[in-house]
């Protein structure tokens, strides 16, 4: 078996294709309990509210961009309103 030497950047490039992939396949649910589940796992791994905001809107436009849907305003609406 060969063995690949792989970076920490590359690693994350796969990980982030793997999720990608996965949150294609069972889909998104936007549901009430979205935010508590953004602030608790950001809170749990240690990085900023911010920056899991950021990042889970990137995830969920980029999935819904192939169904045309408008995620960043569904988001955007959900974080204002908690609804």
């Amino acid at each position: 078996m060969r063995r690949f030497i792989v970076d920490d950047v590359r690693k994350g490039q796969i990980a982030f294709l793997f999720l990608k992939q996965q949150l294609r396949r069972k889909g998104i649910r936007l549901a009430s309990g979205f935010k508590r589940k953004i602030e608790k796992e950001a809170e749990y791994i240690g990085i900023s509210l911010e920056e899991a905001k950021e990042f889970a809107e990137s995830i969920v436009q980029e999935i819904d961009d192939r169904s045309h849907i408008d995620p960043v305003q569904r988001m955007v609406s959900f974080y204002e309103t908690g609804r």
